[in-house]
């Protein structure tokens, strides 16, 4: 496979209102600021419809048409955040994210491992951000989930 295939993307606001788009853009501009917070990433440029930069990188409007392709050279941050966006979008909002092939690429990242991989993501750091960017459940952790001291069986 070569690593250097990229990922198609469009954003089509079809018969989405006008308070829909703007719920969905404040919605995207939390999940971005999260993941900022949560990983130390540079933020900026939020307005109406313009949910901003995060990482360098130029988050899709939300109230347009927008198309576009992201390399792996660019991170798991575009690819992540284009799946919150898709997760995140109202009745009438499409968000389409294709491979070379055309394959849809699914909401759940522990099912495309390769894809995150070749984009320089670690399983345990595409969990995380996709946890932040509310795509997967958080996962449970035990010793956090019972305080007292640790007890080894």
């Amino acid at each position: 496979m070569d690593s250097r295939q990229e990922v198609y993307f469009r954003t089509q606001p079809l018969a989405a209102g006008l308070s829909a788009l703007r719920q969905w853009n404040a919605a995207v501009i939390a999940a971005a600021d999260r993941l900022a917070a949560a990983f130390g990433l540079d933020r900026s440029g939020a307005a109406e419809f313009q949910p901003g930069l995060i990482a360098g990188w130029v988050i899709p409007t939300t109230g347009a048409e927008v198309a576009g392709a992201l390399q792996p050279e660019q991170g798991p941050i575009p690819l992540l955040m284009l799946m919150a966006m898709r997760k995140l979008a109202p009745d009438g909002v499409v968000v389409s994210i294709v491979n070379d092939d055309g394959i849809e690429i699914g909401l759940d990242p522990s099912k495309e491992p390769h894809l995150l991989r070749r984009f320089g993501a670690s399983d345990e750091m595409a969990r995380r951000m996709a946890e932040v960017l509310g795509i997967t459940p958080r996962r449970i952790d035990i010793a956090e989930a019972i305080p007292g001291p640790d007890w080894w069986f």
